[in-house]
């Protein structure tokens, strides 16, 4: 988001310095981007989920060589109501986007369009810009890929925090409390209550001529020490002015921070959204037992949230939304999601069971054309239809997993494929057909990508994999104590 004009007005009074020993924050959806840039600067429009994570990781590593003490890495696990206007504004501008790529891509992509053009890894650190041409989405579910990665990664799976709510406000309180620096992506964090901690953006970090990591800190502090504001707290104040007055100079700003307020009601809603964090309150189950949300997948943990979470004015758990990723396929033929409507509102009904509620239906957002666009609903399902639909899924998952003799990719590929086409064919004959095709082609499961009668469906499907899993979790096993305990099947 951001306020324009913000950061070239304070430029001036940044703090340059190096990063090697200190202690910094990140902002993880702001380092997944990054990570994501840094692939699209190497050449490679829509990297693998592999190649993220490996570069996230790389990245990550240079800075822990470094002496760079990382605390924590921040993911949003839920965005408050108030910023739906500017999520539906996304994804109508990712629909727009997806439909202009399809327009000149009509037979699809060349596999050089989703891997490195050479085995050369990404440079890390550079003020080199990514090649130009016609913009790209982004790869449909690379923030939880890497979150996945990070989590399986033994130095960084503790630094990886899904909170209950934004990751800046996250970042912001941690830095109030403890000092440092917080690495992101967005400027808005400098408005927000730091302490005596700075922000530095991840772009602007690089490796000097001693190979130390450089950089330039704003410091609300020392900004306004420099420009003679009252207290750090006069940042917002001097942020409102700014967003009020693109066009006006530094001196008129500063002239405007000193007189009353003009419109009382604009600052106070401005400065809530800095300084009064929105943070959901944390789901029980129905046994009275707290429902973690750290190892979901941040949509889930925000669809989870919502059912906890009660309406102030109603006294009622509110229809919880989910906003469902734009997906590489062609926008002119159904969306890949639909294929995949039965499994989620299985879920959902299982999310639904875990917390008592009135509400009987999720809202999914998939493909949005305008930002007045009303979602689709999703029903959950009877307790006998989920039950048989459950215990089906589990069935078909054990027998998959016993004839692919412990390959846990080629289990998942089967099983999502076997869904999918599993009203035209019998079971046995769709895994048998599958099984065959890669034996006979010794081909690796990942080039189950370049079928492209199956992609769409394959990429929606696979996403499904926390709901397949969650199915056992919330069904097929359980403690002495009647709560779930997890027994994956991968």
């Amino acid at each position: 988001m951001g306020i324009p004009r913000l950061i070239s007005t304070l430029e001036p009074y940044v703090v340059h310095g190096v990063l090697d020993n200190e202690s910094v924050v990140i902002d993880g959806p702001a380092l997944a981007y990054h990570a994501l840039y840094i692939c699209n600067r190497h050449g490679i429009p829509q990297p693998s989920y592999k190649v993220l994570g490996e570069t996230t990781i790389a990245w990550l590593d240079v800075l822990t060589e470094r002496g760079v003490n990382v605390k924590a890495i921040y993911f949003d696990g839920y965005l408050p109501p108030d910023k739906e206007p500017v999520r539906m504004h996304r994804m109508v501008k990712s629909l727009s986007q997806l439909k202009r790529t399809h327009s000149t891509e009509t037979d699809g992509y060349f596999p050089a369009y989703f891997s490195p053009p050479d085995e050369t890894p990404p440079t890390l650190f550079s003020t080199a810009r990514p090649p130009v041409g016609k913009p790209t989405i982004p790869p449909s579910f690379h923030v939880p890929a890497i979150i996945d990665s990070l989590r399986l990664s033994p130095r960084y799976t503790k630094l990886v925090h899904l909170v209950p709510g934004e990751a800046d406000a996250y970042c912001a309180q941690h830095l109030s409390q403890s000092g440092g620096t917080v690495l992101t992506s967005d400027s808005d964090l400098i408005v927000h209550d730091l302490g005596k901690g700075s922000v530095a953006f991840l772009r602007d970090i690089y490796l000097d001529e001693n190979s130390h990591l450089a950089c330039a800190r704003f410091s609300p502090v020392h900004i306004c020490e420099k420009l003679k504001l009252a207290s750090s707290t006069e940042i917002c104040r001097f942020a409102y002015e700014r967003k009020s007055s693109p066009h006006s100079t530094l001196p008129q700003l500063l002239q405007d921070c000193i007189k009353p307020v003009a419109d009382q009601t604009g600052y106070t809603e401005f400065c809530r959204e800095y300084l009064d964090h929105t943070i959901a309150p944390m789901p029980v189950s129905a046994h009275g037992t707290p429902i973690p949300i750290d190892h979901l997948d941040p949509r889930i943990s925000e669809m989870v949230l919502q059912l906890a979470k009660e309406d102030d004015q109603m006294n009622q758990v509110p229809e919880p939304k989910i906003f469902l990723p734009i997906l590489l396929e062609s926008p002119q033929r159904g969306s890949a999601w639909e294929q995949s409507t039965p499994i989620r509102q299985l879920a959902y009904t299982i999310a639904r069971w875990l917390i008592p509620g009135p509400s009987s239906a999720v809202q999914e957002y998939r493909r949005v054309n305008t930002t007045v666009q009303k979602g689709r609903q999703a029903l959950m399902l009877s307790e006998g239809a989920a039950k048989t639909f459950a215990e089906g899924l589990v069935r078909l998952m054990t027998t998959i997993k016993l004839r692919t003799l412990g390959d846990t990719n080629l289990a998942w590929h089967v099983f999502c494929l076997t869904l999918d086409i599993r009203d035209e064919l019998t079971e046995a004959a769709v895994q048998t057909d599958l099984l065959g095709y890669y034996s006979l082609r010794g081909a690796p499961t990942s080039s189950l990508l370049l079928i492209p009668a199956f992609e769409a469906s394959f990429i929606a499907w696979t996403t499904q994999q926390d709901l397949a899993r969650a199915v056992e979790y919330a069904i097929i096993t359980t403690t002495s104590s009647g709560m779930p305990r997890y027994q994956l099947y991968a």
